[in-house]
């Protein structure tokens, strides 16, 4: 009782506002650490995490296995088990190919650019020289934006080949996470081998644990954030695909140089949202202007065209409208959660959003206007009374 009359005292409401706000500066001020030990912990639990991340994207696979091809099959352990052989095995296919396809060609590409680069270099400053010239025979001085850009591609040429040797060794490094990967990817067969049964362990505490209204409006909700994410995650890895694929075809019509990579960079970056297609288009451009100009500017036009047909043909057509977010709170996503995250931060940005943009519609706008309807009633019933 005392308590209960201590929390009707102004000075209280007022000094647990301020502790609050003491609170907050300190673990503000104080979140790095926060961050190292979520960094200290990652490390020893990231085998989990990944395994976690492996088995929520391949689980609408695995659903599809189990539901469309063994759909017929009784027995839920062998159809399971048969749906998760099949769902691994067709992703060992897909990258086996993918590497016997592109990594001899992407190394080939990668060491002839290298070995080439002065070269490109050399020939380009000559193409330089003549734009300086036809510029100068029009009383135009660009000599100094000429000498600056012709400075930093030696520069470029210069370091290149020691950043490839660099990266080389970071790759030979990075080989050593293997195991790491080989073990979340078995703990990652467990978890959908039993996902019904963690999935129906963890319903039976959340439905003991909450009460049977907000349960099943948190089940809506957490279904609706899952089909989001599956959804974002399925159409841009598709929309990648197609994107990279159709650059690939259109460099190879016009022979020019460096499909191959040009084409895995372009649809690589083009899974970044907004600003990910402007990378993949701009280091395309640097590659065959050093090459050849020309290639370059037709290359820079069909990036303008490919880009328009996919913001308003085929991301429209792969994700309909389950994200129908504006533009301007994509942008204003992609920033924070750049910032925030980096480029994880950056691909879960639309998702995020578009889950942000359906809180905000169907659950604080309703209660909003609900509360409003129920405070008019009130006013109304105690007009009436009075």
């Amino acid at each position: 009782m005392r308590f209960k009359n201590l929390l009707k005292e102004k000075w209280f409401s007022y000094t647990f506002a301020i502790c609050c706000g003491v609170l907050l500066f300190v673990a503000l001020t104080h979140i790095n650490y926060f961050f190292y030990a979520l960094g200290v912990l990652g490390g020893f639990f990231w085998p989990v995490f990944l395994a976690l991340i492996i088995s929520y994207v391949m689980s609408p696979l695995v659903g599809l296995f189990e539901n469309k091809v063994f759909g017929g099959i009784k027995k839920p352990v062998i159809r399971r088990n048969l749906s998760l052989f099949f769902a691994f095995f067709s992703i060992l296919i897909f990258f086996v190919v993918i590497i016997l396809a592109l990594i001899p060609q992407l190394v080939d590409s990668v060491s002839t650019f290298v070995s080439n680069i002065s070269g490109y270099v050399t020939n380009f400053d000559q193409y330089l020289d003549s734009i300086s010239g036809f510029a100068t025979s029009y009383n135009i001085n660009i000599n100094n934006y000429l000498d600056d850009i012709s400075k930093f591609l030696q520069q470029f040429a210069a370091t290149l080949p020691e950043k490839a040797v660099a990266l080389g060794s970071q790759s030979v490094s990075a080989g050593r996470s293997l195991f790491n990967l080989f073990i979340a990817i078995i703990l990652s067969v467990y978890f959908l081998a039993d996902s019904e049964k963690l999935l129906r362990g963890f319903k039976r505490f959340m439905h003991g644990l909450l009460s049977e209204d907000v349960y099943e409006r948190a089940g809506i909700f957490l279904h609706r954030c899952d089909k989001i994410m599956v959804n974002y995650i399925v159409c841009d890895l598709l929309d990648g695909l197609i994107v990279g694929v159709v650059t690939w075809i259109f460099m190879i019509l016009l022979r020019m140089p460096y499909s191959v990579i040009i084409a895995v960079v372009v649809g690589i970056t083009n899974l970044a949202p907004t600003f990910g297609p402007i990378v993949g288009g701009a280091i395309g451009c640097f590659i065959l202007v050093l090459v050849n100009p020309i290639s370059a500017l037709i290359f820079l036009i069909y990036v303008l065209v490919i880009q328009t047909l996919d913001g308003y043909v085929i991301k429209p057509k792969l994700f309909g409208d389950s994200l129908g977010v504006s533009g301007l709170w994509i942008l204003v996503g992609i920033i924070i959660g750049g910032r925030m995250m980096g480029v994880v931060g950056i691909l879960l940005a639309i998702p995020v959003v578009a889950i942000i943009d359906f809180v905000y519609h169907d659950y604080l706008i309703v209660w909003l206007e609900e509360r409003k309807k129920v405070a008019k009633e009130s006013v109304e019933e105690k007009t009436k009374n009075e």
